[in-house]
C-alpha cells in the first residue's frame, strides 16, 4: 500500500545524536542523506564490538515499512562518525544505487575503509562540488571548493518538492552559510534543517534573513553533551518567527504532503520539560 500514497514526505529520523534525513517525492525517488552513527569517547567504547547495530536496524524498519527497498541517492555530508559511522552497516542491509560526497572525502582512508564493500561490489561513489543537481530537486549548493570531508565542507542542499522546500547544511559553519548565499539566488524555503545540530557555530542570522524559514528543525540527542541547540541558535529562531521541532523532544519529525493537500508535520511524542 504504501508504494501508491499519492503524496510524499520528508522524514527526520531520531538517530540521538547524529544525522539521518529520509526523503521521499515518490516510492521510485528516494534520497537519505546521512545514515547516523555512535561517537565513541572512551578507548573501551572503541574496543567494544557491537553485534547489533540497533539504529541501522530502525532505520532499515522504517524504511521497509514504507515499502522502501532502495536508495537511489544517499548523500554522506562530511566524515564524522555521526553523520556516516552506521554507513558500513546500512550498505550491508539496502540497496544504494549512488553515493555523494563532498570533493576530496573521496580520498580519505576511514572513508575508503567503510565504504570498501560497496565499491568492490560495482558501487559507485562520486564527489560532488556547488551548482550540480543530484535529481532534478535537490541542487548543491556547498562546498565551492574541494576539501577533506571536514564540517566546513560539508554538502549543503537545497531542496523544491514544489509543495515543500528545504534547506539542508550538513556541520557548516556561518561562514559556509554566507558563501551559499553570496554564490546563490535561494528563494523562500519552509524548512531549515539548523546546521551542526543547532550548534551556535551555524544558522547565521543574514542566511536566515535570506531563506524566511517558517520551520526549523534540530537533529540531536536528548540531554546531549554539547548542550544542542544552543540558546544563541534558538534566540534566532524566536527573532525570525520560527517554529522549532526538535529529534530530542519529538522523536522522528516527520513532513507529509498529499497529491492535492500542503505539506503537515507530524511527530512520534513530545517530552515534557
Amino acid at each position: 500500500m504504501p508504494r501508491f500514497f499519492p503524496g510524499g514526505f520528508v522524514a527526520f529520523f531520531d538517530v540521538g545524536q547524529g544525522d539521518t534525513t529520509i526523503l521521499r517525492p515518490s516510492h521510485n525517488q528516494v534520497t537519505l542523506i546521512d545514515v547516523g552513527g555512535k561517537t565513541r569517547f572512551s578507548k573501551h567504547d572503541q574496543t567494544k564490538k557491537n553485534t547489533r547495530n540497533y539504529q541501522v536496524e530502525e532505520l532499515i524498519h522504517f524504511l521497509k515499512g514504507h515499502a522502501i527497498n532502495r536508495i537511489q541517492q544517499l548523500i554522506l555530508t562530511h566524515k564524522d562518525i555521526d553523520h556516516i559511522g552506521n554507513v558500513s552497516d546500512f550498505l550491508e542491509q539496502i540497496d544504494v544505487t549512488k553515493i555523494y560526497v563532498p570533493a576530496g572525502m573521496e580520498h580519505q582512508p576511514g572513508f575508503k575503509k567503510r565504504v570498501a564493500k560497496y565499491v568492490r561490489s560495482g558501487g559507485k561513489v562520486y564527489p560532488v562540488l556547488a551548482g550540480l543537481h543530484v535529481t532534478k530537486d535537490i541542487q548543491v549548493c556547498h562546498p565551492i571548493i574541494k576539501g577533506i570531508g571536514e564540517n566546513d565542507d560539508s554538502i549543503a542542499v537545497y531542496i523544491d518538492f514544489k509543495k515543500l522546500k528545504l534547506m539542508m547544511t550538513g556541520d557548516l559553519s556561518k561562514k559556509g552559510e554566507i558563501d551559499i548565499i553570496n554564490n546563490f539566488y535561494l528563494p523562500q524555503v519552509d524548512i531549515l534543517k539548523f546546521g551542526h545540530h543547532g550548534s551556535k557555530t551555524s544558522t547565521d542570522e543574514m542566511f536566515v534573513k535570506q531563506l524566511r524559514p517558517k520551520i526549523g528543525i534540530v537533529s540531536a540527542g536528548i540531554n546531549n553533551r554539547y548542550g544542542h541547540p544552543n540558546k544563541e541558535t534558538m534566540m534566532t529562531a524566536k527573532n525570525h518567527h520560527l517554529k522549532v521541532y526538535s529529534t530530542a523532544k519529538q522523536g522522528m519529525i516527520k513532513a507529509k504532503w498529499g497529491l492535492l493537500n500542503c505539506y503537515q508535520i507530524y511527530y512520534r511524542h513530545k517530552l515534557k520539560h
